[in-house]
């Protein structure tokens, strides 16, 4: 084939070939500094008065709560754009309460436009305040869900300077306080629509 001058048209072909690059690689017992923080394990247990609880602490959400099945082992998650939280469908009761006082702490203290907003501090400094929030929250309760937060909590610390974390005690206790004001009047609610309920039957 050629072209109005007669010379012969070619095509220039872009050719990708894959390849493997040999990198170097260490097994964590090759190195050195301060071990990495592993999860714990999910929370497996019962939670007295499960659905009470459960709906009491709905109620305090600004964002509806539904549940479905969530992949990658997550337990639960706020998303800040649809306005939800999802929990996973697979937690036991123990987990899905302590999971969703965490994602309730991210909803009120993180949603965007607030002073708080997620625009305005790292996710580092988020997880650590719903998590503390979620751990107090659960103590009172009377949930142990102790070694599953100190490990998630260290797991965001790192690198963190003690002023930063005292810095975020204010925000936690704030919160954690209004939460359990608000829960146990939620929780007042529902036992008295129990009883009526009762008397009614």
């Amino acid at each position: 084939m050629t072209d109005g001058r007669g010379e012969p048209v070619t095509e220039v072909v872009e050719k990708h070939l894959a390849r493997f690059v040999s990198v170097h690689v260490f097994d964590v017992s090759q190195t050195d500094g301060k071990p990495v923080p592993e999860l714990a394990a999910p929370l497996e247990g019962e939670v007295k008065e499960f659905k009470k609880v459960f709906r009491a602490l709905e109620a305090l959400s600004p964002y509806p709560v539904k549940s479905a099945e969530l992949k990658n082992g997550a337990q639960g998650y706020c998303d800040y754009e649809k306005r939800e939280i999802v929990l996973s469908d697979r937690n036991s009761p123990l987990q899905t309460i302590k999971t969703l006082v965490h994602e309730l702490a991210h909803a009120r203290l993180h949603h965007g436009g607030q002073a708080s907003g997620p625009d305005l501090k790292s996710r580092s400094d988020r997880e650590i305040e719903a998590e503390s929030v979620a751990f107090v929250v659960s103590q009172y309760l009377g949930l142990d869900v102790g070694n599953y937060s100190f490990d998630y909590i260290a797991s965001w610390s790192t690198g963190k300077e003690t002023a930063q974390l005292k810095a975020a005690l204010g925000t936690i206790a704030r919160e954690a306080d209004a939460m359990i004001t608000q829960f146990d009047i939620a929780m007042r609610r529902e036992r008295g629509q129990e009883q009526e309920r009762d008397r009614s039957a």
